[in-house]
Parts: structure tokens; sequence; C-alpha cells
């Protein structure tokens, strides 16, 4: 067989390729969930979404995702490049899905109800945190004081309590605060 010859199959096979992509024939169907592709290699990714096997090791901090799409997307958590940025306050991110999840602060839209008490929430996230606190569920403990907390997240906002560390300084007095909340407090006193 000549080049020219496997360079004109190859052309061909790629034109037909092209071809079935741009159709938007969907022959190829997860016989999972039944869900249609037009490539095989679509459904081959699709497919391990239903599968538990994370073949996929982040070098950075060893997390296990199903697909090398998922790992690429989490290894720029691990860079400090913020080139995503909201339209509505400027606030940086480093993926397009942490700008979207952020967006969604802004719409002040509450769509996930707790079961337990009604209080609604604008991400899903946040409801599973806030379900912690009524499950009584606290795995996360202080080192310092033994005090425990129901999300990691908690604990390390508690931690700040122990430390010398005051990075919120009140522009208008000069004293600094070792959280948000202290600071937003003191400010009452200059209104």
């Amino acid at each position: 067989m000549s080049v020219r010859s496997v360079e004109r199959k190859l052309k061909l096979r790629l034109d037909s390729i092209d071809t079935l992509i741009h159709s938007g024939v969907k022959n190829h169907e997860c016989q999972e969930c039944g869900k249609k592709f037009k490539t095989k290699s679509e459904l081959t990714m699709h497919t391990r979404r239903h599968s538990d096997v994370r073949s996929h090791e982040c070098q950075e901090c060893g997390k296990k995702f199903k697909t090398k799409g998922g790992l690429n997307i989490h290894t720029v958590t691990h860079s400090f490049v913020r080139n995503h940025e909201c339209k509505e306050c400027g606030k940086k991110f480093k993926t397009k899905a942490e700008v979207t999840m952020h967006n969604r602060r802004h719409s002040h839209v509450r769509n996930h109800e707790c079961q337990e008490c009604g209080k609604k929430f604008i991400t899903k996230g946040d409801l599973t945190l806030h379900t912690l606190r009524h499950s009584g569920v606290r795995n996360h403990e202080c080192e310092e004081c033994g005090k425990r907390f129901p999300t990691s997240k908690a604990l390390n906002s508690h931690t700040f309590r122990h430390s010398d560390l005051r990075k919120f300084k009140c522009d208008v007095c000069g004293k600094c605060f070792k959280t948000k909340g202290d600071i937003a407090s003191h400010m009452k006193i200059h209104f």
C-alpha cells in the first residue's frame, strides 16, 4: 500500500467522522441510562460517569477523578492564576465553574430548601453544609481547645481565634481584628 493510498483512506475516514459529528445523528446509546451520543468516544467518556472507578490522580494532592478532563479542571485549582472575573463585582476565580457558582450569589435566588427547618439556600452545597447542623455530626475538632465543628470550613474559621494574626484593620481607628465578624461588630461604634 502506497503512502498516497493510506493518506486517501485516512482522509475519507476523517471526512466520514466529521460528517457524522455534524449530522446530529446519535447512534451510540448508553446501556445504563439510555442517553445517546454521536460518537463512540463520547459514549465512552459518558459511561465513566456511571462508574466509581477514579483512575486519574492529581500529582499535587492525590485526589482522584473519573476522567482526564475532570483532573485537568481540578489541577487549575492548585495554581494561583485567577483569569475568570465576575462581571458583577470584579472578583477573580481560578475556573469558569467557580465564577458560575459565585454568580448565583448575586442573583439571590434561593431554590434549595432545608426539609428540617425551611431555610432556603442559593446553592446545594450551602444546603448540604447547613443540614450538618441539624444532624449534630461534628467530626472536625480544634486541636487547641477541643471544640468540635460540623465542617472543616467552620473549624478553620474558629482556629483564627487562637492565633495572634489580626488581618482585618479598621480604616477609621487602625485597630486590628482576627475575623470579618469582629471588625463588622467594631465598625458599629464609629457610626
